[in-house]
């Protein structure tokens, strides 16, 4: 099992685990959540279209 806090310190906790699950966040204690878009979701359709300037 891994550790899923990544770093912490007097004011600061920082962790890496599934936000619905997790037992290491109290409710009300979010300030900032930083997440990773899924970068080329379409990219499949928009490289078979006949067209480049038209996206799927």
């Amino acid at each position: 099992m891994t550790d899923k806090i990544f770093f912490k310190n007097e004011t600061l906790k920082i962790v890496n685990d599934d936000v619905f699950s997790t037992k290491e966040i109290s409710d009300g204690s979010i300030d900032l959540v930083v997440t990773s878009p899924p970068y080329n979701v379409d990219i499949w359709a928009a490289l078979q279209s006949p067209d480049p300037l038209i996206q799927a």
